[in-house]
């Protein structure tokens, strides 16, 4: 059966621009701790969880690439600095 119905983007979709930038922070973070004897397993489980959400939001955005909806939040998520340099 096919359905006209585009598909929805996950629920972590609007966090992705956060998840983004955890993604980038977390691990040297937990470097830090390790080396301060300090880490803990939520310093793991966060990174853990921020790439999980990361992933998920880019195979959909990816598989879906040429929907409306994926279209509109590529726009949304696309700095500035590079909409001016491909108008």
């Amino acid at each position: 059966m096919t359905s006209n119905h585009e598909p929805e983007p996950p629920t972590q979709i609007y966090s992705l621009p956060g998840n983004l930038i955890d993604v980038l922070i977390y691990p040297s973070e937990i470097l830090n701790n390790f080396a301060n004897n300090t880490a803990t397993l939520k310093h793991v489980a966060q990174f853990a969880v921020a790439l999980n959400d990361t992933t998920t939001c880019l195979r959909w955005l990816l598989d879906h690439r040429d929907t409306p909806k994926a279209q509109e939040l590529f726009e949304a998520f696309t700095l500035d600095e590079l909409k001016a340099e491909n108008p």
